[in-house]
């Protein structure tokens, strides 16, 4: 996946942008090293949200944002067994999604503090 985003950033011919192999939970980072931090659908293959959230708070220039696009659990005991069930049959390194308030309390343990969160629902047809 490197590669390919590697590739693409070439043929944009974007200088500015650097590819790193890590964990969220450690990110190879120093502190205060960005003024946005984004994620696009890694958060529910996380093993430890709360130390991810806690590093992404370390990397953070003061001020800085984090930008998190995920799959969230819709809140309702049923449909979030189904949902689970169904990302772990399609894809094995899949963890856990989470609903929105465990979204906020893990982000204010982390001490991220939480301006917007939007909701889109994707329905079929």
């Amino acid at each position: 996946m490197l590669e390919v985003a590697a590739g693409a950033a070439e043929e944009r011919h974007l200088s500015n942008i650097i590819f790193r192999h890590g964990y969220a939970e450690k990110l190879p980072f120093e502190d205060a090293s960005f003024e946005v931090v984004i994620n696009r659908y890694s958060a529910h293959h996380w093993y430890d949200v709360g130390q991810a959230l806690r590093e992404v708070n370390r990397v953070l220039k003061p001020g800085g944002a984090l930008i998190m696009m995920d799959i969230m659990l819709p809140g309702h005991p049923v449909r979030d067994i189904w949902l689970q069930t169904v990302e772990a049959l399609r894809d094995t390194s899949h963890v856990r999604n989470y609903s929105s308030g465990e979204w906020l309390a893990m982000a204010n343990k982390a001490l991220l503090v939480t301006n917007t969160i939007y909701c889109w629902s994707f329905t079929h047809g």
